[in-house]
């Protein structure tokens, strides 16, 4: 019940570059998010410089949309609608063999079929609240319960993500 709050200048939260994290495959990225601000805030990515391997952004250019961005090489998907400020949301990018997919609020909400990309990410940092070392992608929310799978989750799995916050422990594989 406790977010990160982003002022959208230099914050952000570095969670190094991990072998765990690393996903050539299959990835799915989710967290709740309150936007406060129309700049282009990266949420979650994990990225070196200005080449992204994934990245889910919000208001990517000023349009109040959202973007899953999958590598230089692979396709990327932005939301048809414009999303208010000040409000929760609920957001999620799916990679998959068919390709990426973004959901808001529980809902799919746009599709891109098309190679997943691929390349090196060995030198790439996973971050929430900046993507890369871009200046002007620090984000001006407040980022809570992030969440990233090394499969691609299912309608219903991101549906119970978005209306049961902590469910976490539901979708864990097993030990």
């Amino acid at each position: 019940r406790q977010a990160l709050d982003f002022d959208g200048t230099n914050d952000y939260v570095s969670m190094g570059n991990p072998t765990s994290t690393r996903l050539n495959g299959n990835v799915s990225v989710a967290a709740w998010v309150y936007p406060k601000s129309t700049r282009r805030l990266a949420i979650v990515a994990h990225a070196t410089g200005s080449w992204a391997f994934w990245v889910i952004m919000f208001s990517f250019g000023s349009n109040s949309k959202l973007s899953f961005w999958n590598s230089a090489a692979g396709p990327a998907v932005t939301s048809p609608d414009a999303l208010s400020l000040n409000q929760w949301y609920h957001f999620a990018g799916i990679r998959s063999a068919a390709g990426v997919e973004i959901f808001i609020n529980g809902a799919s909400v746009a599709t891109a079929a098309g190679a997943t990309g691929s390349g090196s990410i060995t030198g790439s940092e996973l971050a929430i609240g900046r993507f890369g070392s871009y200046s002007g992608y620090y984000s001006s929310s407040s980022i809570a319960d992030t969440r990233i799978y090394d499969r691609a989750l299912s309608q219903q799995e991101i549906r119970l993500l978005a209306q049961r916050p902590g469910i976490a422990y539901e979708l864990a594989p097993r030990k």
